[in-house]
């Protein structure tokens, strides 16, 4: 192998694995991406690096820069190339800029390690699936499960680390926000059970650990668009908040029903988050398509 030969490979190496420039965060219309000689299509949360070309052919395209640390919006028949600390614009409009926080993941969307999973199974005949668990930024959490089939009644309780009751409910929903009529809860560790109840039978349960650890900095609830979701939802998981980070990537595939990639994501956010009977509810449906 020739000298110039090893060179060209150890550039595309360092290439191939150079940190990424930032990220896709919305798209409405058809754009492609080339990353020197492959192009594909532009995807959600896909991430970019630095050299990579964007062509938006339809509709439009929002990705965060992080460089600069801001949110960049590109219109139909705009092209431009990412460079070390600059966008530089091939073609067409001008795009939109907006400074922003740069927060990319540090498993890309797609490429979580599922294999660890399974085997372990849930609690309950049949278990529920708990949303909520683990660490959580807020002193007032919204607990949320999947709704078993038939109409049962569910108790949620919720119990400190002493074992101690603070709060239960009955609901016909399958979601419940802790009372503002309550005091806060005070950081620490905490259970939660949902027992699901019809005919006067037990039809269901589970019961998960959290512990509530405000963080400053990160906010939950307050993003709307995709792209302000997709933010929060990198910046949440990065910080160990895992089952937050999961309520966001659930709204994302409201509108992305068939990215399997996001499928994907919740399956490993709920595993990390101690939620077993989630997590087999989500490889489930894996499995499935």
């Amino acid at each position: 192998m020739s000298i110039a030969t090893v060179l060209l490979t150890l550039t595309i190496l360092a290439q191939s694995n150079s940190p990424s420039a930032g990220m896709i965060l919305g798209l409405s219309g058809k754009a492609t991406l080339q990353r020197g000689n492959a192009q594909s299509n532009a995807s959600l949360a896909e991430l970019l690096q630095t050299g990579d070309r964007i062509r938006v052919e339809t509709g439009n395209l929002t990705f965060l820069f992080c460089p600069t640390s801001e949110r960049i919006v590109l219109s139909a028949g705009t092209s431009i190339e990412l460079q070390a600390d600059a966008v530089r614009i091939v073609g067409g409009s001008q795009p939109t800029r907006e400074k922003t926080k740069c927060a990319l993941p540090q498993v890309a969307l797609g490429k979580e390690n599922l294999e660890r999973f399974g085997g372990v199974r849930g609690r309950g005949n049949p278990p529920i699936s708990l949303l909520t668990g683990g660490p959580l930024t807020t002193i007032r959490p919204v607990f949320e499960w999947v709704p078993m089939g038939g109409s049962p009644t569910y108790q949620l309780t919720v119990k400190n680390g002493d074992d101690d009751v603070v709060w239960q409910e009955q609901t016909s929903g399958a979601k419940l926000a802790y009372p503002a009529s309550m005091p806060a809860l005070a950081p620490g560790m905490y259970s939660w059970e949902v027992r699901a109840q019809e005919g006067g039978k037990t039809v269901g349960e589970q019961r998960a650990n959290f512990e509530v650890k405000p963080a400053a900095g990160l906010s939950v609830g307050n993003a709307k668009d995709a792209g302000a979701m997709l933010l929060e939802a990198i910046s949440l998981e990065n910080e160990g908040y895992f089952s937050e980070a999961a309520a966001y990537f659930r709204e994302l595939q409201k509108t992305n029903p068939t990215d399997d990639r996001i499928a994907r994501r919740l399956a490993w956010l709920y595993w990390n988050a101690g939620l077993i009977a989630a997590t087999n509810d989500q490889m489930q449906r894996l499995s499935k398509q």
